[in-house]
């Protein structure tokens, strides 16, 4: 499937998933997931689309919001082919958590952080989580939403931290397993795509602040700080911040 949005066009799953039956799609609540959620059970009919969670102990809409969207989409496609998400629970947020000590042991290419990058630390959990469904058979192929980052000028303008893991991509990420169809495309595109299949209804229950502690009632209302990356980066593609606020 071809997907025009602006000046790119992405071949959607150019490649060949015959072989497969049970497909995850990496669904965290953002908005990169939910569309690839949408695109990926609109494109692949026949096949059982599995929505994986990893639930985040910051977050605790996640999971509702999830099962909201789930709904909505299904409401949607010609083929109910949708089924209930599988859910993992993980804490990355917390200094001293088990996976912000090991993005000290292994900070990859994000900015080295003394209590551990947020960033990695997600990264390793989420890929941890991953191969453990594969590894157990719960699915056998692996879709992820992850996104390029902005061009290095607009980082420079929103005053955000410069992630080589996350810039300088040119190609989706395909393997035997998993699949990484948006890797080389930044969130302006994701936007478009929101646009282009019809999906702002439920933009309001999409989560992506990552700078909860900043408001002592975070956890009940969901506020989005308008301060960290996300925040910025969401906010430059679709001029609106986490749950539509201005």
């Amino acid at each position: 499937m071809k997907l025009k949005v602006l000046d790119k066009t992405i071949d959607f799953f150019e490649h060949s998933v015959s072989d497969k039956n049970s497909i995850a799609v990496g669904s965290s609540i953002g908005t990169d997931s939910t569309v690839l959620l949408y695109l990926t059970a609109l494109y692949l009919p026949d096949k059982k689309i599995i929505p994986h969670c990893i639930v985040e102990s910051q977050f605790p809409d996640q999971k509702p919001n999830l099962l909201k969207i789930v709904d909505y989409l299904r409401s949607k496609l010609p083929n109910k082919n949708l089924t209930e998400p599988l859910f993992d629970y993980v804490d990355y947020n917390s200094y001293g958590s088990e996976w912000r000590l090991k993005a000290i042991d292994s900070p990859g290419d994000f900015p080295k952080r003394k209590n551990g990058n947020e960033g990695r630390a997600k990264t390793l959990a989420n890929t941890y989580y991953t191969k453990k469904r594969l590894d157990e058979g719960n699915i056998d192929y692996y879709v992820s939403g992850t996104t390029s980052n902005p061009p290095i000028e607009v980082l420079k303008e929103l005053n955000c931290d410069y992630e080589e893991e996350r810039s300088n991509r040119k190609t989706p990420r395909i393997s035997s397993n998993y699949y990484s169809p948006f890797h080389h495309i930044d969130k302006r595109y994701i936007a478009e795509l929101w646009k282009k299949y019809d999906l702002m209804e439920i933009f309001n229950l999409t989560i992506s602040c990552i700078n909860c502690p900043l408001y002592e009632d975070w956890y009940s209302v969901n506020i989005p700080c308008k301060k960290c990356y996300f925040c910025s980066e969401k906010k430059w593609a679709f001029g609106m911040y986490d749950g539509g606020i201005k």
